[in-house]
């Protein structure tokens, strides 16, 4: 049969693989064969650069990404809240939280933080808020973690971690919030919240102590606080204060002459906060300390009066979350300091020989700063006590003594630790 035209050709809609398509060579002028199955072959090896292989998978939920030498590479789906995350540039699926980013529990960079004994210290270098992202945390029995070179106003010290979180032994942030007459760092009110000066010996009466400073206010604006309770973690806005400062003690005076210094408030306590992506064991034997430090003792006067003593500084604050818990038996204590003791006279002295009054505490969330006890009223009297504490605010310094070997007033007593200035909760 003479050959026919293509056109003239009966049509075949479904090739098999032993069909035979002529085609010409161009390397020569010849016509040759090609079976239909080498045709599919060559096909496959080309579009195989151009998509992704049917083969690598097609389960729901699965996703496709591409190696470092730019091979497609199936990652097969993750658990109901399970999120995506990246390192060194191979994407893994991981619990909610559980890291990535500026998240929840850190990004890991500062590796694992262990301390199994002795004490470590983190450096703030005067900075208002350090954050630290740990691979997990443990603080061993009988070790202590603990801030150095904290901010003049105080530090907030963030801890966040990727994994588990265990404390068997102390976190000390005692006196890291403000210094002596310091307003705390990220108290949001702006009333006066550190301790008054105590009145200096024969200042407002001759041959009379000084007056106690009055106790520092009270925190204002108390439902910013995140704190006192776990239903304002819906707002999404972490609020904690650093302690503010104890007062300085009055000045003791020679012939009525203020000369002798005065003790130095206490510094507040420091804030922190701890991210737990994993799992918390606050051990029973573990201990978290925010309280505010002691107020200094009054120096004693040598024919003169005493200087009285510091007031206490406030507790700052601290907010553990979690996202699972093992052990939340631990104890965080959030005190004030007690004040200092008012320095006493060292030797005979005359009319205007008398003591300074001792400074005020910080005022807390729950109380204002006690009263600073009076100076000795002459030079052979004693100075009276500063007021105790109740818990979180600091305590009044005592007295100065007048100059005829009397004694100073005792410093006010350290309070109970206070719950409205901590937190344990599950993340939100």
């Amino acid at each position: 049969m003479a050959d026919a035209k293509i056109t003239e050709l009966d049509a075949k809609t479904t090739p098999i693989d032993a069909d035979v398509i002529a085609l010409v060579d161009s390397t020569g002028p010849t016509t040759k064969k090609l079976t239909w199955a080498n045709i599919k072959a060559t096909l496959k090896t080309y579009l195989d650069t151009l998509y992704i292989l049917k083969s690598i998978g097609t389960a729901q939920g699965d996703i496709i990404y591409f190696s470092a030498s730019g091979t497609p590479v199936r990652l097969a789906k993750g658990t109901d809240d399970q999120v995506l995350t990246l390192s060194s540039n191979i994407p893994s699926w991981a619990d909610a939280g559980g890291g990535g980013g500026d998240g929840f529990g850190g990004d890991g960079s500062d590796g694992a933080l262990n301390v199994t004994s002795g004490t470590t210290s983190i450096d703030a270098g005067g900075e208002n808020v350090i954050i630290k992202n740990y691979t997990s945390i443990n603080i061993s029995s009988g070790a202590t973690l603990q801030l150095t070179n904290k901010a003049t106003n105080g530090t907030v010290l963030i801890l966040r971690s990727q994994g588990n979180v265990t404390i068997e032994g102390l976190v000390d942030l005692v006196g890291d919030g403000a210094n002596s007459e310091v307003q705390g760092f990220s108290i949001l009110d702006i009333v006066q919240h550190y301790g008054n000066v105590g009145g200096a010996g024969g200042s407002v009466t001759l041959g009379v102590g000084g007056v106690g400073a009055t106790g520092a206010g009270i925190l204002e604006l108390k439902d910013l606080y995140t704190t006192p309770s776990d239903t304002r973690l819906y707002k999404r806005v972490l609020n904690l204060a650093c302690g503010a400062g104890g007062g300085v003690g009055g000045k003791g005076a020679a012939n009525n002459s203020p000369s002798v210094n005065g003790g130095a408030g206490g510094a507040g306590g420091g804030v922190l906060i701890i991210e737990c992506a994993g799992a918390l064991d606050f051990d029973a034997g573990g201990e978290i300390r925010v309280n505010g430090s002691v107020g200094i003792a009054g120096t004693a006067g040598s024919g003169a009066g005493g200087g009285g003593g510091g007031g206490g500084g406030t507790a700052g604050m601290a907010l553990i979350l979690y996202n699972t818990l093992t052990d939340n038996s631990g104890t965080i204590n959030a005190k004030g300091g007690a004040g200092g003791a008012g320095g006493g006279g060292t030797s005979a002295g005359t009319t205007g020989d008398v003591g300074g009054g001792g400074g005020s505490g910080s005022g807390a969330y729950s109380y204002a700063g006690k009263n600073g006890g009076n100076g000795g009223n002459s030079y052979q009297s004693n100075g009276s006590a500063g007021n105790n504490a109740v818990n979180s605010e600091g305590a009044g310094g005592g007295g100065g003594g007048g100059a005829d070997n009397k004694s100073g007033g005792a410093g006010g007593s350290q309070g109970a630790s206070d719950t409205n200035h901590y937190l344990v909760a599950k993340k939100y």
